[in-house]
């Protein structure tokens, strides 16, 4: 079992690395592809959090398959194992704190598309565990967030990683629908490209 304050610090950093990390990175033109991102933001997660890894025997898997009827790889997972159990590895997940899907480039359909996928990882993984769904949408956008309160599904346990263009500026933001960090909700972070 993962305790409330592992999971509350992994969350406040899967946050902060957004709203920072990523941000200025994207503002450097450090980011051609999605799998950029997903690169970047492993490093920074292991980076800030092997310690609490090593110490509440967590794990970070990027590409993470999902065995099913098609062929499924979460971004980034988070995985408590317990390695003294028997078998292969999969067989030592003993609970998952946290799955991250990123998203880059423009539309609605390719956003909306993935919320499916969000849920089955839901039903697959519990509720317990935290769900991040970052976007990069390169689009000029009334607003940065595609759920609200009332997306009954999300409630808390899921936070959209957002970022877009608003009024010409690309800004970064945080919407969450779990409880963790509330000083982190619906925080903004605007992005600065340097030459």
């Amino acid at each position: 079992m993962i305790k409330k304050s592992v999971r509350s610090k992994l969350d406040r950093t899967i946050k902060d690395i957004w709203l920072t990390d990523i941000c200025r990175e994207f503002g450097q033109r450090r980011f051609i592809v999605e799998a950029d991102i997903q690169c970047s933001f492993y490093h920074h997660l292991r980076q800030r959090l092997d310690p609490l890894f090593a110490e509440n025997n967590l794990y970070l898997y990027s590409e993470f398959y999902v065995p099913g009827r098609r062929k499924q790889y979460i971004d980034l997972a988070v995985f408590e194992m317990d390695m003294r159990l028997p078998g292969p590895w999969r067989d030592r997940r003993t609970a998952a704190a946290a799955i991250i899907e990123l998203k880059y480039g423009g539309g609605d359909d390719w956003v909306t598309s993935d919320f499916p996928k969000m849920k089955g990882y839901m039903d697959r993984f519990g509720r317990d565990c935290q769900y991040y769904f970052g976007v990069i949408d390169l689009r000029e956008m009334r607003c940065l967030n595609w759920l609200d309160g009332r997306s009954r599904w999300a409630r808390d346990c899921f936070t959209e990683l957002n970022a877009g263009y608003l009024d010409g500026e690309l800004y970064f933001e945080v919407n969450s629908l779990n409880k963790l960090n509330p000083g982190l909700q619906h925080r903004r972070a605007r992005c600065h490209f340097t030459p």
